[in-house]
């Protein structure tokens, strides 16, 4: 019995050992083929989107395009997808593998959102479990940083500070700017604290130093302004600055004249003008405003409020010249139409375009003028004023 038992454990031991050795199998197409199989060659796939160096828009996925591998072989492939900071690709951020060959020989993958303002860099490869195919050239992408831009802080002049003369430069302490370039600071000046009687508008690129400033036309003497300012990049605009306000300097009394001076006779056309004749841009707007009321009434018709417009334009440009100011016609867009509520002024030796009212045919509101300097050049066809003046 002792022997019998030591021959039936010795037939039992090698049968299980025979049974544990597993055969790898012959058939390409078989899950335990010996691999890798000769005379297969798996290609490189194609890297087509995004393209290298692109850069990408923040906050929002990334979707990987490229041409799928091909095989030479019998087995199915699947794609393999690394993604890093590094282009020796040892600062792996994302992978992904078994990625099945897309539609049309393209294949899509979406990245979850990734960090602003990094660059990572993107490769693929072809396996078929026995075979692996070359990786294809690294690729680079960037992804953007958010825009954001700050409130500009009003700086000079604030608190009713009275200013020397009538031309203010106004000063803004400049605040932090991510992700803009070409940041143009906007500041406008009213003559109320809500901003409904807009005097001027002027506007200056963003410095590289800690303060941006512009210096703006003349305003009228003794007189409270409020200004703001905001900041925009031509696409994300920052909220304006809180309010502050600056008075004029007061003119010097006028030494009383020998003789009465005569009264100069009223402008062409009639309605009551006169002097003192205005010296700048806000005189103007109340000269106007003071001496033609009827010409500014809502509720006329479009034709009524487009000759009201133009006789106030010229009547205007009479008045600022009888004050010493370079005033004159602009072309529309070179000529021959004369622009109805838009003139020109010269301004330390350049020919600035002046918007004198605000939506102007807008027949449904009273007419609302302003003196809106544009700027130098811009879009500006000056023409000398032929009228007779008023002021001889």
């Amino acid at each position: 019995m002792r022997k019998t038992g030591y021959l039936l454990a010795a037939a039992f031991l090698v049968t299980g050992t025979l049974a544990g050795c597993t055969k790898k199998s012959e058939n390409p197409l078989s899950p335990t083929v010996a691999g890798p199989i000769g005379g297969v060659s798996i290609s490189a796939p194609k890297l087509l989107e995004p393209q290298h160096q692109q850069t990408m828009s923040p906050g929002a996925p990334v979707t990987l395009l490229f041409e799928s591998a091909t095989t030479t072989g019998e087995r199915p492939i699947t794609q393999q997808i690394e993604v890093a900071l590094d282009p020796e690709f040892a600062q792996r951020v994302h992978s992904a593998d078994k990625l099945p060959p897309g539609q049309g020989g393209r294949t899509a993958y979406t990245l979850p959102i990734l960090q602003e303002g990094r660059g990572y860099f993107w490769r693929v490869r072809a396996v078929d479990g026995a075979n692996t195919g070359p990786y294809s050239p690294a690729s680079l992408f960037q992804i953007a940083l958010s825009v954001r831009i700050e409130t500009p802080v009003p700086l000079a002049p604030v608190r009713r500070d009275i200013i020397t003369g009538v031309r203010p430069t106004l000063v803004a302490q400049n605040t932090a700017v991510t992700g803009a370039n070409n940041v143009t600071y906007r500041f406008e000046v009213a003559a109320d604290q809500g901003f409904t009687r807009l005097i001027a508008v002027w506007s200056a690129p963003r410095s590289g130093g800690e303060h941006t400033e512009v210096t703006g036309s003349d305003l009228a003497p003794d007189t409270e302004y409020y200004w703001r300012v905001n900041a925009s990049d031509g696409g994300f605009t920052a909220p304006y600055s809180i309010v502050q306000a600056f008075r004029t300097e007061a003119p010097p009394a006028p030494a009383p004249p020998s003789t009465p001076a005569p009264q100069p006779p009223p402008p062409p056309g009639g309605g009551g003008g006169g002097g003192p004749w205005p010296r700048n841009g806000a005189e103007v707007i109340a000269w106007a405003e003071r001496n033609y009321p009827g010409q500014l009434a809502a509720g006329v018709s479009s034709d009524a409020r487009r000759h009201n417009m133009e006789y106030l334009r010229d009547r205007m440009i009479e008045a600022g010249l009888c004050g010493g100011m370079q005033l004159g016609w602009n072309m529309k867009r070179g000529g021959p139409e004369v622009s109805v509520d838009f003139l020109t002024e010269f301004v330390n030796g350049r020919w600035h375009g002046i918007d004198i009212a605000t939506d102007y045919d807008n027949t449904g509101q009273r007419l609302r003028l302003s003196w809106h300097d544009t700027g130098p050049d811009n879009f500006i066809f000056h023409r000398q004023y032929p009228g007779g003046l008023p002021c001889r």
